[in-house]
């Protein structure tokens, strides 16, 4: 594992956690400051805490990748992140194939899940808004998959 891998924040979802060893990580929250405003750290550790219970990018869900304009995101995440086109197609453009998901039957613009996408990446010049926390219909996911 290289030091690029223990940059950033990123999470195994769900059931991969099974496939990683014992000693290696499955969740990394490597980039917090004493600087990281409270609400982005929460908002960070929730999402990567959904990961490991096993819920996708809802901003990958085919009804919101399907609003975004290919090129403008490319450019986009290349500019914000500095991610090549290969990290943005995995992180924000390929959807999740309906089969694959078992999760609410709608995508979720609000859930935690979802990254912020702004206007200028959009076909309808609509953002995205993504969440700044777990939302009632995150919650009721959770409950399901979850339940007392």
């Amino acid at each position: 594992m290289t030091k690029a891998d223990h940059d950033g924040y990123w999470s195994y979802v769900g059931n991969d956690l099974k496939q990683i060893p014992n000693n290696s990580p499955t969740m990394m929250l490597d980039s917090f400051s004493n600087d990281t405003p409270e609400e982005e750290f929460v908002r960070v550790v929730r999402h990567e805490t959904g990961h490991t219970l096993g819920f996708p990018h809802e901003h990958m869900r085919p009804e919101l990748v399907n609003r975004l304009d290919y090129e403008k995101t490319v450019e986009y995440f290349a500019r914000t992140q500095r991610w090549n086109e290969t990290t943005t197609v995995q992180q924000v453009l390929q959807p999740i194939r309906a089969s694959a998901l078992i999760g609410t039957a709608d995508a979720d613009p609000l859930s935690i899940m979802c990254y912020p996408l702004p206007a200028e990446i959009t076909k309808d010049g609509q953002p995205i808004p993504g969440g700044d926390d777990i939302d009632n219909i995150d919650k009721k996911f959770a409950n399901q998959m979850y339940p007392k």
